[in-house]
């Protein structure tokens, strides 16, 4: 292992990635500019933007995707959870002056395996109390 100083394994790499990049050692280009052949094979897309996502609720996490994300993915333990999470999250969207319609949820799927169905609706409800 080289040290990370001074003429160590950074310095090391730093050239490196000069010579391979043709980059001066302050970071400018050097030599000829390179353009693309032709235009890209596809069209842009509809929303003119990438696909933003955010994860999760919260406070925070609802008002940064009621302003900025294409979608949610959250991971409600029952309906009336995602039914709640969804009303926040379209609040956040109008508070933020867009279409709350524009900000789609996407809702995992946690299943619960037990040995009979009763073990299983009592496991869930037991993981739900504890989780909220």
């Amino acid at each position: 292992m080289g040290q990370l100083g001074e003429g160590g394994l950074a310095s090391r790499r730093r050239r490196q990635a000069v010579r391979r990049h043709g980059q001066d050692p302050a970071g400018q280009p050097t030599g000829q500019a390179r353009s693309l052949p032709r235009p890209a094979a596809h069209p842009p897309s509809e929303q003119g933007q990438p696909v933003i996502f955010q994860a999760g609720g919260g406070s925070y996490g609802l008002e940064l995707a009621g302003r900025y994300a294409s979608g949610v993915y959250a991971n409600p333990y029952a309906i009336e959870d995602a039914r709640a999470q969804r009303q926040a999250l379209q609040d956040a969207a109008k508070r933020a002056g867009r279409d709350p319609d524009e900000v789609k949820m996407l809702a995992g799927f946690m299943p619960t395996i037990a040995p009979s169905h009763k073990a299983a609706l009592s496991g869930a409800a037991s993981w739900t109390r504890s989780s909220t």
